[in-house]
């Protein structure tokens, strides 16, 4: 299966969890966004090649913890996606904190590694899913 297959059916999954959540009552859901920078200095030296095995690793990783009713993805460059379901902001908090772990250690190689995180929850940052992404950004670009 191709890596653009697989996030096709990412892109569907979020696509059914928003609307599912407009129709039924979600009591929780996270959505947080994942920045790796550092990493594409590596590539102007290592190769890009390498540069997108690191992302690909990355991904991988962050897809180790999640539930089948959660959505991980590559959603543009060096930035990742979670659509975390029925979970509230403080346990997204912890999945944030342990993926700033993850980029630190298995990623020494890269000595300006840094995960930005833009988190967005449901019900206390916006009152729709649709208005998730937009707050999750503006919260990654703040660095809160």
């Amino acid at each position: 299966m191709s890596a653009a297959g697989g996030l096709a059916r990412a892109g569907s999954k979020v696509l059914v969890v928003l609307v599912l959540s407009s129709v039924v009552p979600i009591l929780a859901l996270a959505f947080v966004l994942l920045d790796l920078e550092g990493l594409r200095s590596e590539a102007d030296t290592r190769g890009y090649a390498e540069y997108e095995e690191a992302l690909a690793a990355f991904a991988r990783i962050l897809a180790e913890p999640a539930r089948g009713i959660d959505v991980m993805a590559r959603y543009d460059g060096s930035r990742f996606a979670a659509l975390l379901v029925e979970t509230p902001r403080q346990d997204a908090l912890r999945f944030a904190d342990w993926a700033r772990e993850v980029a630190v250690t298995r990623f020494p190689c890269a000595t300006e590694t840094v995960l930005k995180v833009g988190i967005a929850s449901l019900p206390e940052d916006a009152a729709l899913a649709e208005e998730l992404l937009s707050v999750a950004d503006t919260s990654l670009r703040r660095g809160t």
